[in-house]
């Protein structure tokens, strides 16, 4: 998993109001929800205002990406839901957004996990869906997939086990 850390700010370094950010909020969450997003493991966070005309932008991937070219699904959606016209004075040379990466990374793996933080987790996957975006979505529900697999042959196991000791 790769994760870009990005500063995005209109074509025109235009000032970011409330209306575009809100846009953004919700460009997002529907560039997410696309088949190529789901499909190729892509996703968009809006975050907090760098300054007036620039905003943080999290993109993670299942694989690495050139980030200036993912986000045009982002620029996309903005131009689908600008039922208001707002971005039209911002185009610059046919684009509406630019980016600079700030920061790219790698997944981390973790190594151990406590008990408790296990638990969570699985709770999380099973009953938290509700919450998360459409990539972590499919994500538990292939992983809750793989654990129940798991718990089911442990339970077939120990009943077997159990089922010998008491025959004999």
């Amino acid at each position: 998993m790769f994760e870009y850390k990005l500063s995005v700010s209109l074509s025109d370094n235009s000032t970011l109001n409330d209306k575009i950010i809100d846009m953004m909020k919700r460009s997002a969450d529907e560039a997410n929800a696309r088949t190529n997003a789901l499909r190729k493991g892509r996703c968009f966070k809006i975050g907090e205002l760098i300054d007036s005309s620039h905003i943080s932008v999290q993109l993670i991937s299942d694989s690495e990406v050139i980030p200036s070219r993912a986000l045009t699904a982002l620029s996309r959606s903005m131009i689908a839901l600008d039922s208001e016209n707002i971005l039209e004075d911002h185009f610059y040379r046919g684009c509406v957004l630019k980016s600079e990466i700030m920061k790219t990374s790698k997944n981390v793996n973790i190594i151990n996990i406590s008990d408790v933080q296990l638990l969570t987790t699985l709770t999380e996957m099973l009953f938290g869906q509700a919450n998360m975006n459409n990539r972590d979505k499919k994500l538990s529900r292939e992983y809750t997939e793989k654990i129940r697999s798991i718990m089911l042959e442990y339970i077939n196991q120990k009943t077997l086990n159990n089922n010998q000791f008491k025959v004999q």
